[in-house]
């Protein structure tokens, strides 16, 4: 990538904070050394500085590879980041046992970096999330299920009722349909796809709507042991219900135009990827 846009080429292209990139290049580039280490490779393992492409020693042992590219592919810098030998603080630097890939010689170096091996430590980790405030209604389904819903008729009502509940039961305590509304607010990912590749033809669906007329739509399936997400928002003209709401209560809402721009906005960065969500 550049500038603030980069991304993932394992992940075809899944946007990778700027900040994350930011802070591996400056964290490099401000390595101080504070002693020259082991030149002997039988030892590098100890310190965990093997190269990771050469697939010697255990994998524990290897270090993590930081290469730097120019946008021809030439290499500009790089190096083998091993064991932690102090953490970093919130007011000290942290210490590294480090390595050229060309050289013998290691080095422990005082700098601020967080060397990521995993590709979900390097991309942005977002999710369409609604704020609480403007929820009104959740209704769910299977596919072959009735559906479940759940409103409120205003934002002061902290409590969701289930609106179609069956003949001759009651809820188990006046918060238990809170749960199910506020479930957007706790979601996270630990992969991600092209929506097109997962099977969402079974999948439960969801759909979030809010005071101001945002409809946010999430399908969930499990494809063997994972369980994975897509979303779509759109505005609904007819979902809109701000009457009776308090004045302060519509401070928090937003316009049509608003909402509108959001379901845009939501469906562009969103709507083209399926999350592999916690069970």
């Amino acid at each position: 990538g550049e500038g603030d846009n980069w991304g993932m080429v394992e992940k075809d292209g899944y946007p990778v904070r700027y900040d994350t990139v930011k802070q591996a290049v400056v964290g490099v580039a401000g390595m101080r050394p504070l002693e020259a280490k082991t030149t002997r490779p039988e030892r590098y393992a100890k310190i965990k500085v093997l190269d990771p492409r050469k697939k010697t020693g255990e994998a524990s042992d290897q270090g993590v590879l930081l290469r730097f590219l120019s946008a021809d592919d030439k290499e500009i810098a790089a190096v083998i980041v091993g064991k932690t030998r102090s953490l970093q603080t919130a007011t000290r630097e942290g210490w590294f046992y480090v390595r050229k890939p060309e050289e013998a010689r290691s080095w422990l170096v005082a700098t601020r970096l967080d060397a990521a091996d995993k590709a979900k430590n390097w991309l942005d980790v977002d999710v369409p999330r609604l704020e609480r405030d403007r929820l009104r209604a959740v209704d769910s389904r299977r596919p072959d299920g009735e559906p479940v819903e759940v409103s409120r008729p205003n934002p002061e009502q902290t409590n969701f009722k289930v609106d179609n509940m069956p003949e001759g039961k009651e809820m188990i305590h006046d918060t238990a349909a809170n749960s199910f509304a506020s479930a957007l607010g706790y979601i996270s990912f630990d992969d991600v796809a092209r929506a097109g590749s997962i099977d969402f033809s079974k999948a439960v669906t969801a759909n979030y709507r809010t005071f101001d007329g945002l409809t946010l739509t999430v399908n969930v399936t499990n494809i063997g042991d994972k369980w994975w997400a897509r979303f779509h928002a759109a505005f609904d003209a007819d979902g809109v219900h701000l009457d009776g709401l308090t004045e302060e209560a519509k401070k928090k809402m937003k316009s049509a135009d608003q909402v509108k721009a959001e379901a845009e906005a939501i469906n562009k960065r969103f709507g083209d990827w399926a999350y592999n969500i916690p069970k």
